[in-house]
């Protein structure tokens, strides 16, 4: 009994389904982009920001694509900025994480993902130059956004390290107290 329902649901994952034309274009568009780039949904909810961030960064020419997708189920990614394909750039967003954010929030992400345009931690990658290259790209996202919109987008990516933070913090203080 047990085979013959493998066997059924196998069957029924592979008949064919009746898709919409739309979805086969996007999927045979997706296949035509590298690496992580294919997971995604191009969006264009962000071109006028886009076009603001090129006229900054000239003389460089740049292709950028926002792209929306479940990277972090896939990845562990919320945001990143694929840089790999230069001069094509694709900004990769979790779908899940963008519809927690605020418009502003969107906008600081975008802005702060496209500054690694400019700003990038490089082969080696250690942490005090990764770190140096986030300041930056989030100043760079100051100028198209206010910074209290970066810091809330901050806590948003990194709420876990806001909750863990206060609860070392609370700890610190019960063995302060105990002493």
């Amino acid at each position: 009994m047990l085979s013959f329902m493998a066997y059924f649901f196998m069957m029924l994952h592979l008949l064919p389904s009746r898709l919409s034309e739309n979805f086969i274009t996007e999927q045979r568009q997706s296949w035509q982009r590298p690496g992580l780039a294919s997971l995604g949904t191009p969006i264009n909810e962000y071109d006028e920001l886009l076009n603001k961030i090129r006229e900054d960064i000239k003389p460089l020419e740049a292709e950028i694509t926002v792209l929306v997708g479940h990277y972090f189920q896939y990845a562990h990614i919320l945001a990143a900025m694929d840089t790999a394909y230069a001069p094509n750039y694709y900004i990769l967003l979790d779908e899940e994480f963008l519809n927690e954010l605020t418009p502003e929030e969107k906008i600081a992400v975008v802005a702060h993902e496209a500054g690694h345009i400019l700003y990038s931690p490089g082969p080696s990658f250690n942490r005090e130059h990764k770190t140096a290259t986030e300041i930056l790209t989030d100043k760079f996202a100051s100028k198209y956004v206010h910074p209290k919109h970066i810091q809330s987008l901050l806590d948003k990516a990194y709420y876990d390290y806001v909750a863990r933070s206060r609860q070392l913090s609370i700890l610190e203080q019960k063995n302060n107290q105990g002493r």
